[in-house]
């Protein structure tokens, strides 16, 4: 009995082990000017559009809180009715700034019902 629970443990601790990796990370991604630029007011974030954009299965499958480690919280975030979750992030101003335009240009992560980014698509792009 005492072996079969070390048998059990040992497989336990190898899947675990096995199953850590580094975080993912967009190489060129400068989190810190990402997140002084909020609603994308100042501009900033228009220059990683190409890179989102060539980078969006990267974003693929990942769960919300690698998606914050990567990219910061969201500008917007919505719920559905079927407990799917939305997040938005302008990539061009918004009506929240001063010379935003109504439909900017902004990054949309759905994740499912189990937390994981399901779609990863640029809205009026």
């Amino acid at each position: 009995m005492l072996q079969k629970v070390n048998t059990v443990l040992h497989l336990f601790i190898a899947t675990l082990i096995m199953s850590c990796g580094p975080p993912p990370t967009l190489e060129g991604f400068d989190k810190g000017e990402w997140t002084m630029d909020k609603f994308a007011c100042k501009g900033l974030r228009s220059n990683y559009l190409n890179l989102i954009n060539d980078n969006k299965t990267t974003l693929l499958r990942l769960n919300q809180n690698e998606i914050e480690n990567i990219l910061g919280l969201p500008d917007e975030h919505e719920l559905d009715k079927r407990k799917r979750k939305y997040f938005y992030y302008n990539l061009q101003p918004g009506l929240q700034c001063d010379s935003g335009k109504a439909y900017p240009i902004r990054l949309q992560i759905k994740f499912n019902a189990l937390g994981q980014s399901s779609e990863v698509f640029l809205e009026n792009y």
